[in-house]
């Protein structure tokens, strides 16, 4: 495995309107962060999603900047999941290190936002981002990602989810051909972390895997839920783990969020969820 890689660090869903995306999520039972306003030259704001030991986020531009030029022309096809970040311990020498693996990553940038801590204080939560060049990582967008200050990031009053979510357990992505995908990320998570089963390839990751289908493999598993616009390439699927499947239940059917259940698992079509194929595993 990557020395300096240890696995998916958070998932970001892109989207257009933040207050309706942060109401959304709120509804299905999660502890939305307040918003956070990342530094002027990314030009982004947001609401996180904290688990136990991994996030996700609802994003949007808020202004044009260079640093959001891609996150915008995603945007084009509408709100989705369309990044995942995976955790560094060291920007520079995981640069370094993927460099000399053959990918084409860009120079770690610093970015910060304010928090507002319990008791009205406020803190800085600042990270480093490196992007990999789009073709290094067929199918999805992916940087690496430095958390310098996780202890104002991973706050114990937003780890609590009324629906009891606690971390990311599976990334799905459709692409046309699986199996061809493995040196690439191979590249990036080490030698070995790319396997194939029957209809799809599975790259580990160090923690939550990757797996990686076709539309038609998607669509077969998924009979009984609107997938709706599947075609490839695309990031569909994000499975969490839960301690309360029943609370997870109430929340999502007060919330009317069409929920299917299948195979004791929850989930929330993409039509529901901005673009997100929401699964609720129990622990």
């Amino acid at each position: 495995m990557a020395r300096h890689i240890s696995g998916i660090d958070h998932a970001v869903i892109l989207v257009r309107d933040l207050d309706a995306a942060r109401d959304r999520y709120e509804s299905f039972g999660f502890t939305m962060s307040p918003r956070g306003f990342h530094s002027e030259h990314m030009g982004t704001a947001n609401h996180t999603i904290m688990l136990q030991d991994d996030y996700f986020e609802v994003l949007s531009p808020i202004k044009p900047t260079e640093q959001n030029t891609r996150w915008r022309n995603l945007l084009e096809d509408g709100d989705q999941l369309a990044v995942i970040p995976f955790r560094v311990d060291d920007a520079a020498a995981a640069v370094a290190e993927l460099r000399a693996a053959g990918v084409t990553i860009a120079d770690p940038v610093y970015f910060d936002r304010p928090v507002s801590l319990p008791g009205g204080a406020e803190a800085t939560a600042a990270f480093e981002a490196a992007h990999i060049a789009a073709e290094d990582t067929p199918g999805m967008a992916m940087f690496g990602c430095k958390h310098h200050t996780p202890d104002v990031v991973w706050l114990p009053e937003l780890q609590r989810h009324a629906n009891g979510a606690k971390r990311i357990l599976e990334v799905t992505v459709v692409v046309e051909k699986p199996s061809a995908l493995a040196p690439a990320y191979e590249k990036i998570f080490g030698a070995g972390s790319a396997r194939n089963e029957a209809d799809a390839m599975i790259v580990e990751t160090g923690t939550a895997p990757i797996r990686f289908v076709t539309a038609d493999a998607m669509a077969a598993s998924y009979p009984e839920i609107d997938l709706g616009d599947i075609s490839a390439p695309r990031i569909l699927g994000l499975a969490l783990e839960t301690d309360d499947i029943e609370a997870a239940t109430r929340c999502l059917s007060a919330a009317g969020a069409g929920t299917v259940e299948m195979g004791g698992a929850l989930f929330v079509p993409p039509v529901a969820a901005h673009g997100v194929l929401l699964e609720f595993r129990p622990a």
